[in-house]
């Protein structure tokens, strides 16, 4: 039986490029997509915009991901944002980090029930890294995100307020960690981690109103 010929570059497909819904034609020898994602990020910034998503084959790519090594694939897809828009998409963020360390908090606390101290205590470390991203990632705005002097002042106090009420709660979940009932951590988490999470959303929220408001009266 005869060997099917493996298919040559030139016989590939070449993949279909796009950024904001339109066609790009790449310089030769960018058939990589760490090649096609250094490409779109250096036309995004040519137009004096930020490329803010990037897909492969319909599904998400982050640099370094498990698809940033596909070799064979039919579509790429980059979009972009104006900078204007770049605090507005830092607050989108910051809103996703926290809807996803709820859930992560609602899911321990019910392992937390079933496990040992040793176990329980690690879900909780594990846990902690994530309740700081989305403060972390505030702290990205730039200054004059809110407006006027006042406006920004009281935001920027605000995200001092939400990091020193942060490590409380980390030192006495901290403590709770180390109880022979885990329903005393279990307990904790839910009563001070999670309307924790509540309020920072709700100031999420507030963020993301105030700046689209914002975005829409200079249209």
């Amino acid at each position: 039986m005869l060997a099917q010929p493996v298919d040559s570059p030139a016989d590939q497909v070449e993949p279909r490029i796009l950024l904001d819904g339109a066609d790009v034609n790449l310089p030769p020898g960018r058939r990589s997509l760490s090649g096609i994602r250094c490409y779109l990020e250096t036309v995004a910034l040519e137009r004096q915009r930020v490329l803010c998503a990037f897909s492969v084959d319909g599904k998400p790519s982050h640099p370094g991901g498990a698809n940033g090594t596909v070799e064979h694939f039919g579509l790429v897809e980059g979009h972009t944002i104006d900078l204007d828009q770049i605090p507005l998409h830092l607050i989108i963020g910051a809103r996703e980090q926290a809807a996803h360390a709820k859930s992560r908090v609602h899911s321990v606390v019910t392992l937390i029930l079933v496990n040992d101290g040793h176990a329980a205590r690690e879900l909780w470390w594990d846990l902690a890294v994530e309740l700081k991203r989305p403060l972390v990632t505030l702290c990205l705005l730039p200054d004059t995100t809110f407006g006027d002097w006042q406006g920004n002042a009281f935001w920027t106090q605000l995200h001092k307020w939400q990091f020193e009420h942060l490590a409380v709660i980390l030192k006495d979940v901290d403590e709770a960690c180390w109880s022979e009932d885990s329903r005393v951590l279990s307990h904790v988490l839910e009563h001070r981690v999670l309307p924790w999470l509540n309020g920072l959303q709700a100031s999420l929220d507030l963020s993301y109103e105030t700046l689209l408001a914002g975005l829409r009266a200079d249209l």
